[in-house]
């Protein structure tokens, strides 16, 4: 069995050699990627309302009720598009793809409870999203940390996976894959992490004056999700040439 899973998963990288899943694999993960790192970058800037929140809003949820609430449902939606329609190397990666997807998309149409009472510049305001009935409620937060969990699992469990032998060069050092499945690992456990303080922050309650804690260990996640699908996508640490370069080297010769 164990044989198998490696011819497939040569197959499979064989493709991606000969850019025969550049675009159906590579591209996909980056657009993922793009959207991940983002997001939280596209919420803060230039806000529209003073915050109490240091000009943050409590948590990228709370976006919803603001004028940037178009953006954030966009955002998630075409992630969850992404995700539901990512084909992974198994049924199993696709079962995780798929349910990250419907994470993301529920966050978005289930939003969190409306806070700020000068939240008026959105179309958003006072709607409670798709599910109005369900806004507010334990279904967001399921939604969202299922979101987070799921993809910490993909960063740490399958995106890491592949013959040891090719982490490195025949000198001992790490070869480029032996690099990403590092950064694939630290972003996974950074998402964990976040997670963990999220969940002991909501237990706890501790009065922070302020402070967005919310925010920042979402949008901390987020970060550390969009740097391992960007990774994953070998916009960084890409084994040679960047393939969207040897694509367009490629067309350029058949011209």
């Amino acid at each position: 069995m164990k044989t198998l899973k490696n011819e497939v998963t040569s197959v499979d990288k064989l493709k991606e050699d000969n850019n025969e899943l550049v675009f159906s694999y590579l591209t996909l993960r980056n657009l993922i990627g793009f959207g991940g790192v983002s997001l939280p970058i596209a919420l803060a800037i230039f806000p529209s309302r003073d915050s109490e929140y240091y000009g943050f809003e409590p948590s990228i949820s709370d976006y919803f009720y603001t004028d940037r609430g178009d953006i954030l449902v966009v955002i998630l939606c075409v992630l969850g598009a992404f995700l539901i329609t990512y084909s992974g190397y198994n049924w199993k990666e696709r079962l995780l793809t798929f349910i990250a997807g419907i994470g993301s998309i529920g966050v978005a149409f289930v939003p969190t409870m409306q806070r700020c009472k000068d939240c008026l510049n959105s179309v958003h305001t006072n709607s409670g999203g798709v599910f109005p009935k369900l806004a507010g409620t334990a279904v967001h937060f399921i939604f969202a940390a299922t979101f987070l969990f799921v993809l910490a699992i993909l960063s740490l469990v399958f995106f890491t996976k592949g013959r040891k032998e090719n982490c490195f060069n025949t000198d001992g050092t790490l070869s480029q894959k032996g690099k990403r499945n590092i950064v694939f690992k630290v972003c996974g456990w950074i998402i964990i992490a976040c997670l963990v303080i999220l969940g002991l922050y909501f237990i706890f309650k501790p009065d922070l004056k302020g402070f967005p804690v919310i925010y920042v260990f979402e949008s901390i996640a987020v970060e550390a999700f969009g740097l391992s699908w960007l990774t994953k996508g070998q916009t960084l640490w890409s084994d040679g040439e960047h393939y969207l370069l040897k694509g367009l080297k490629g067309l350029t010769a058949k011209k």
